[in-house]
């Protein structure tokens, strides 16, 4: 048998003889009819199409609780959608009678029922002139719907018929509320989850719930009406009191370094050696000429000629400058620490024979013990923070040992550091620790006041919220 035939076979109405085991065939047929559909309102019309087919009804008609009131959402065998007039008022009060009793009521009534207000299924049946019949649609305890079921005046249901169907709507009730939800737009969904949830508290089993609201609504008070402390931070680093630049003295080239960036290093310490040979060559050449100068001058002064005397003088004179240039250029080829400090920039091991140039940075070092904090803080926040304000900063090297911190001053100008303004706030340690070095990073906490948990959390939000509102509504 091919999947078309099968579907065929699936879909062919019941033989009138309603019989106990069609009940799983009934619910087959209709869940098979509401998945072919995405949209609710399809699969509803659907599966009550089916229904009808299925009960041998002349209209079977699917309505939905929306507060507290019946809405019809479908009917079987289509229509235009729209669902007014007198029929569908009474269709609707038949179903809000179900729903009010909360059971199945037929119409007319059977003399073995027990006694049910009908008044609204009297009225409905007088447009056909036969048998009307409303199942609730539940969804756990929840009564989510009525399916409106109506007879022509030759056809009468069986009572076994209407018990099987009240099953097969308990098991097709959670499917109905579920593909219901997913069609909802977002504010109707929300809308019904609230209805639910005050449905839920109002309930014998929602105690436990209203405890839970009852303890989150003293939370939220507590956290709207008593401050704590607020603080504002960002990334910081530690930096030197003073970074001083070591240059290179002369043109020339790196012959030796003796120390790397983190080691220590005394005041007078050689720290880097640039190549002296072309110096030294330099300078003996000078005093070369030097020497010849001076004896020209020593000839043309025992011939008297003072002409030759001045020019000899002159050139001796030049001579011996360049002589004493190149002393002093042989004396700085060696830089030396001017403190005691640590090394924090410029390892030049791996650069030994290359050219400098006069005035290029070789090395940076900063004083030993002497540091100070600069914390990156953002825009939003910067407004906060004062000059003399305390805080603390942990250190990624030093997590545990929060160190007290004092604002000193904030930077005039903005930088941006990932995609982000930040401010420049530099602070001084109230207390040093052993280990600290300058390069460290960590985060740095400022107190700048104090505020309640709901406005720490919520005033970010509602100041985007007045920045945006600015921004697009002027």
């Amino acid at each position: 048998m091919t999947q078309r035939e099968a579907k065929q076979e699936l879909r062919a109405p019941c033989p009138p003889a309603w019989t106990l085991g069609d009940g799983a065939r009934l619910l087959l047929r209709l869940q098979a009819a509401m998945f072919e559909h995405r949209d609710f309102a399809a699969a509803a019309t659907a599966c009550v199409t089916e229904l009808a087919i299925v009960l041998g009804a002349h209209r079977v008609t699917l309505g939905m609780l929306e507060d507290g009131f019946a809405r019809v959402i479908a009917v079987s065998h289509g229509g235009d959608g729209k669902f007014g007039g007198e029929l569908f008022l009474d269709i609707a009060a038949a179903m809000d009678e179900c729903i009010e009793q909360r059971r199945v009521l037929l119409f007319p009534e059977p003399e073995d029922a027990f006694p049910s207000i009908l008044m609204a299924h009297r009225r409905l049946s007088g447009h056909l002139s036969g048998s009307v019949c409303s199942e609730p649609i539940r969804y756990g305890e929840e009564v989510i719907g009525v399916a409106c079921i109506e007879w022509s005046p030759d056809a009468v249901p069986e009572r076994q018929m209407l018990d099987t169907l009240a099953d097969v709507l308990a098991v097709l009730g959670p499917v109905l509320a579920m593909m219901r939800r997913q069609s909802m737009p977002w504010h109707r969904s929300l809308l019904a989850r609230l209805r639910g949830l005050r449905q839920s508290l109002g309930s014998a089993d929602g105690s436990r719930t209203r405890i839970v609201l009852v303890a989150l609504a003293a939370l939220l008070l507590v956290a709207a009406l008593f401050p704590a402390e607020y603080r504002v931070g960002g990334r910081a680093r530690v930096e030197g009191v003073v970074e001083r630049a070591l240059v290179a003295p002369n043109d020339g080239f790196l012959q030796r370094a003796r120390v790397r960036p983190g080691d220590r290093v005394l005041a007078g310490q050689v720290l880097v050696e640039l190549a002296d040979q072309e110096l030294k060559v330099e300078q003996s050449r000078w005093r070369s000429e030097l020497a010849q100068y001076e004896n020209a001058y020593m000839a043309a002064l025992a011939r008297s000629d003072r002409g030759e005397m001045m020019v000899q003088l002159a050139k001796a004179q030049e001579a011996d400058a360049k002589v004493k240039l190149t002393e002093h250029a042989l004396g700085r080829v060696r830089v030396e620490a001017p403190f005691d400090g640590v090394v924090i920039a410029g390892d030049l091991t791996r650069s030994l024979g290359a050219p400098v140039k006069r005035g290029e940075v070789l090395m940076t070092l900063a004083p030993a013990e002497q540091y100070r904090v600069v914390a990156q803080i953002s825009e939003r926040d910067v407004g906060q923070v004062e000059a003399g304000q305390r805080g603390a900063l942990a250190l990624s090297a030093l997590p545990w040992d929060a160190l007290p911190v004092r604002v000193e001053r904030v930077a005039p100008m903005a930088s941006v550091v990932d995609g982000e303004n930040v401010f420049d706030v530099e602070l001084s340690l109230e207390k040093s620790a052993h280990g600290l070095r300058p390069g460290l990073q960590g985060v740095a906490k400022l107190r700048v006041g104090s505020k309640s948990l709901v406005a720490r959390w919520g005033g970010p939000l509602l100041d985007w919220i007045r920045f945006q509102w600015w921004r697009w509504g002027g």
